[in-house]
């Protein structure tokens, strides 16, 4: 399913939310520029406050559920993001070492998938799979 704000790779198959998720339901705060400086794209955490508990926006959190597995329900949705982010990039990895490659994804950058091209190690080798994680890991 399309989405109005494609900011990541899509699989197919999948569904993804649109614009706006975040947004809660009396429109309080339904713009990006609500939540985040126009320029630096910094969160205003004064305005955490509006819909959370906290000012604090690596505490914020919604659910008791566990996203990462590691058995704390009390972290903030980050720390559940920042693990899973770990695993995907320990998963890509694997998957270059397994595949005759080198993951030269750096976490937090663009990705760029480059293998170590030798006569031994030709381009034909090159396994795309990885980089949708990486554009994944990368925003």
């Amino acid at each position: 399913m399309a989405t109005m704000l494609k900011g990541a790779y899509q699989y197919e198959g999948k569904t993804y939310f649109g614009q706006n998720m975040h947004a809660d339901e009396e429109g309080k705060m339904n713009k990006c520029q609500d939540c985040h400086d126009v320029h630096a794209l910094e969160p205003k955490v004064e305005s955490c406050e509006t819909c959370h508990d906290t000012t604090d926006p690596l505490a914020i959190r919604e659910s008791d559920v566990d996203y990462d597995g590691d058995g704390d329900v009390t972290e903030g949705i980050k720390g559940e993001v920042d693990t899973l982010a770990e695993a995907l990039y320990a998963q890509m990895q694997n998957y270059a070492a397994a595949n005759g490659g080198a993951n030269r994804i750096q976490p937090r950058r663009l990705p760029v998938l480059l293998l170590v091209l030798t006569v031994a190690n030709p381009m034909q080798r090159w396994t795309p799979p990885p980089a949708p994680g990486g554009l994944q890991l990368s925003i």
